[in-house]
C-alpha cells in the first residue's frame, strides 16, 4: 500500500467510526446515567468556575474537584463548552478526539509490527469491539484512558526498539512517556496498571534505565503532583475499594475471586460483550491454523502485545468485574487479530474484507436496530428515542418556586435506576442552572437516617411502578415515601408525568412554611432561649392531637448570623430511642438567614406524624441550631423554665404536654 492510498483509508474508517457514534448520540435521547452524569455535572461545574474566575477560579476548581477520584475527565471538555457553549452534550467530542488518537496509535503499531494493512484491520477491529464502540457513547474514563494507555504502549514501545541505537533519542522518548503519564495518572489513579509491564521492558532493554526513569518522573510529578498532593489518601482508598471491596464484590462481582464460576462468567461475559463472540472465535481459529501450519513468521510481533495484555490478570481476580476496566487492554487483542489476518491472508485482501464484513452488520444491528434487531451488549445498547423527563420534572419545580438569590433548596430523589437518578437529576438542574442540592436515598442504610433526609427536603421525586428497584439501593425508600405521603408538610405537586418503562413520577413540595410576620410570634406562649449570642427562640408551643406533633417557633435576631444554621428537633420516645426529626432549614431560607438584619422575628410551623408504636407514649423534643456544612452546633443560654439543656450546652430538653 502506498501512503496516500493508506492515509485515505484510516481517514474514511476514522469518518465511519466518528460518523456513527455522533449519530448514535443525536439519536439518543436517554439521559447518562450515575458516573457519566456526575463526570458531566463536575465538568459544567468546573467551566464555570472558568467562566466566573478565570484561570485562577479554574485551577482552584480543577484541584478541588472529585476529591477521591482523578479529575482529568472533568477538565477535558472545557474547550468545546468555550468552542460550542455550555452544553454537555459538547463533552462527547473529547470521545471523538480519543478516538482519533486510539486509531492512529493503533494503526502505527500495526503498522510496525506487521505492516499497513495490519494497521488499517487493528483499526477495524478496535471500532466494531462492542465494549469499546459502547463506551466511545458514554462519558467515562476509560475511553479516554484506553487512547492514552495506547499512546503510552506505542511511546514505550519506540523507546524499546531504539534504546540501543540512541541514548539520546530513548531519554527524548521517555521525556514524552512521563508527560502521558502524568495525565493518565490524573484521568486514573490504576493507569500505571496498564503501563508497568511495557515500562520494565523498556527500562530492561536500555543500557542507563536510571536516567530514563528520572527522564520520565519529572514530567510526570510536575503534571500530577499537585493534584494528588491533596488527594492521595482518598483516591487509592477508593481505587481499593472499588476494586476488592465488599459491595464490589456483591454488585459488580460474579462470585468467589478465585472460584471456576466466577472465573468462567467473567470471561464469558468479555467474550460476548467484550471483543465480541466472532472476533474472539476468529482469533481462536487463526491460532489453530497457525499451529497446523506451523508458520510462524510475523508472529514474533505479538510479544510485545502478550506483555500489554499482561494486566489483565489482575482484573480477572479483582472482586469488581465491571468490564470496562479492561478496555485498556482490548488494543493488544485488535492488533494482534489484524497481524493473524494478514499473515493468513497474504495478497488475498478479499479474505479479509470478507471476514470484517459481519462484525460490522452486528455493531448497526446493535447500536440502530439494522438490518436487524440486535440485543443490547454491555455497554453497547441500542440508542433509546424516549425522555425520561428529568428537564420537565426540573421545570414543573421551578414553576412552583420562587428561587431568591443566594439561597439554595433540597431536592430529594427517591429512585436509583439507571436513567432515573440523583446524578442525572443533579446534571439537569445544574445545566439549567437551579439552585438545588440534589441529595439520593440509595446509599442511605440507616432508616433514622433516610427519614431525616425526607424531612430537610424540599423537593421529593421518585417513580412509582415500571422497572423495578435495585435490591441493593434505596432499602428505605418506602418507608420514607410513606413519610412524605403522611406528612401534613408536604403536597404533590405533580403525578402526570409517564416515563418510558411505564412508571408514573411523583414530585411533593414541602408547603412553605410560618408568615415572617410579628403578628404570629405575639400569638405563641413566651420563650426565652438564646443560640450563639445572636439569634434567640422569643416563642415556643407544641400540641399533641390524634397522634400528630404540631411545633410552632418563634424566632428573634439579636444581630445578624455569621452563616446559615438549621434547626434540629428531635423527637424522643421514653426509652431515650430518637422516633422521627424535624431537622429544617429555618423558613425553608425563604428568606436565607444571611440576609436577616438585627431585631427581625419570624414564625414557622412543623409536624410530625408519631408512629403507632410510640402512640399514646410520652416524649421528649431536643431542639438546636446546627451549621450543616461543619456540623457545628451553637451553644444555648436557656432562661426559661419547662425546659433543661442538654448535649454539653448545645441543645434543649423540652417535654412535651
Amino acid at each position: 500500500m502506498n501512503l496516500r492510498f493508506t492515509a485515505l483509508w484510516f481517514g474514511a474508517l476514522f469518518c465511519l467510526f466518528a460518523g456513527l457514534t455522533m449519530t448514535w448520540l443525536k439519536l439518543n435521547r436517554a439521559p447518562p446515567t450515575w458516573d457519566d452524569a456526575w463526570y458531566l455535572t463536575n465538568s459544567l461545574i468546573l467551566y464555570d468556575a472558568l467562566a466566573a474566575g478565570g484561570m485562577v477560579g479554574f485551577t482552584h476548581g480543577f484541584l478541588s474537584i472529585l476529591e477521591f477520584k482523578a479529575p482529568l475527565i472533568t477538565a477535558l471538555p472545557t474547550p468545546f463548552y468555550l468552542i460550542f457553549g455550555r452544553r454537555w452534550h459538547a463533552a462527547f467530542l473529547v470521545n471523538i478526539s480519543a478516538m482519533l488518537l486510539l486509531f492512529g496509535v493503533v494503526f502505527w503499531i500495526g503498522k510496525q509490527l506487521k505492516g499497513p494493512r495490519a494497521g488499517l484491520i487493528a483499526v477495524f477491529v478496535t471500532g466494531t469491539m462492542p465494549l469499546l464502540y459502547g463506551l466511545s457513547r458514554w462519558y467515562m474514563v476509560e475511553y479516554t484512558l484506553t487512547a492514552l494507555v495506547a499512546a503510552s504502549v506505542e511511546v514505550l514501545l519506540l523507546a524499546a526498539g531504539l534504546s540501543e541505537k540512541s541514548a539520546n533519542v530513548s531519554f527524548g522518548l521517555f521525556v514524552g512517556f512521563g508527560l502521558l503519564a502524568g495525565f493518565g495518572l490524573l484521568l486514573k489513579v490504576m493507569y500505571p496498571v496498564y503501563v508497568a509491564a511495557p515500562l520494565l521492558v523498556g527500562l530492561w532493554r536500555s543500557k542507563r534505565p536510571g536516567r530514563l526513569i528520572v527522564a520520565a518522573a519529572i514530567p510526570c510529578m510536575l503534571i500530577a503532583a499537585p493534584w494528588y498532593s491533596l488527594h492521595w489518601r482518598s483516591t487509592v482508598e477508593n481505587a481499593v475499594t472499588s476494586g476488592f471491596g465488599g459491595n464490589a464484590t456483591t454488585i459488580y462481582g460474579t462470585g468467589a475471586i478465585f472460584s471456576w464460576q466466577a472465573v468462567s462468567t467473567y470471561l464469558a461475559r468479555l467474550v460476548r460483550e467484550g471483543t465480541s463472540t466472532y472476533y474472539m472465535a476468529l482469533a481462536v481459529l487463526l491460532g489453530v491454523l497457525a499451529i497446523i501450519r506451523r508458520r510462524d513468521h510475523g508472529l514474533k510481533a505479538l510479544l510485545p502485545l502478550a506483555i500489554w495484555s499482561l494486566p489483565f490478570l489482575i482484573f480477572l481476580f479483582g472482586g469488581n468485574k465491571d468490564l470496562r476496566f479492561v478496555a485498556p487492554l482490548l488494543p493488544p487483542f485488535a492488533l494482534a487479530l489484524a497481524i493473524g489476518l494478514d499473515v493468513i491472508a497474504k495478497e488475498r485482501t478479499w479474505i479479509v474484507v470478507g471476514l470484517l464484513v459481519f462484525p460490522a452488520i452486528d455493531m448497526m444491528s446493535t447500536s440502530f436496530g439494522w438490518p436487524y434487531e440486535g440485543g443490547g451488549l454491555g455497554y453497547a445498547q441500542r440508542h433509546t428515542s424516549n425522555s425520561w423527563s428529568q428537564d420537565r420534572i426540573l421545570e414543573v419545580i421551578s414553576q412552583r418556586t420562587l428561587f431568591r438569590p443566594g439561597e439554595r433548596k433540597h431536592l430529594l430523589v427517591g429512585t436509583d435506576r439507571a436513567w432515573f437518578n440523583a446524578s442525572n437529576f443533579e446534571l439537569a438542574a445544574v445545566a439549567a442552572q437551579l439552585p438545588l442540592d440534589v441529595t439520593t436515598l440509595a446509599y442511605e442504610k440507616d432508616r433514622d437516617s433516610a427519614l431525616r433526609l425526607a424531612d430537610s427536603a424540599t423537593f421529593f421525586v421518585y417513580k412509582e411502578g415500571g422497572e423495578p428497584e435495585s435490591e441493593f439501593f434505596s432499602q428505605h425508600a418506602q418507608e420514607v415515601i410513606r413519610r412524605v405521603k403522611d406528612s401534613p408538610d408536604f403536597e404533590e405537586i405533580s403525578n402526570e408525568l409517564l416515563l418510558p418503562d411505564g412508571g408514573v413520577v411523583h414530585v411533593w413540595r414541602k408547603s412553605p412554611p410560618g408568615a415572617h410576620l410579628s403578628a404570629g410570634l405575639q400569638q405563641l406562649p413566651a420563650f426565652r432561649a438564646g443560640f450563639g449570642g445572636f439569634l434567640e427562640l422569643t416563642g415556643f408551643q407544641v400540641d399533641r392531637k390524634d397522634d400528630v406533633l404540631t411545633v410552632r417557633y418563634g424566632w428573634r435576631t439579636n444581630k445578624p448570623p455569621p452563616r446559615e444554621y438549621w434547626c434540629f428537633t428531635h423527637v424522643v420516645g421514653e426509652n431515650g430511642k430518637v422516633l422521627g426529626y424535624l431537622d429544617h432549614r429555618v423558613l425553608n431560607g425563604e428568606p436565607p438567614m444571611f440576609v436577616w438584619h438585627a431585631g427581625d422575628i419570624a414564625v414557622e410551623e412543623r409536624r410530625f406524624v408519631i408512629p403507632v408504636e410510640a402512640s399514646g407514649a410520652k416524649l421528649m423534643l431536643r431542639l438546636g441550631l446546627y451549621h450543616p456544612q461543619s456540623g457545628e452546633r451553637l451553644s444555648v443560654s436557656l432562661s426559661s423554665q419547662g425546659a433543661t439543656v442538654t448535649d454539653e450546652g448545645t441543645a434543649l430538653f423540652i417535654p412535651v404536654r
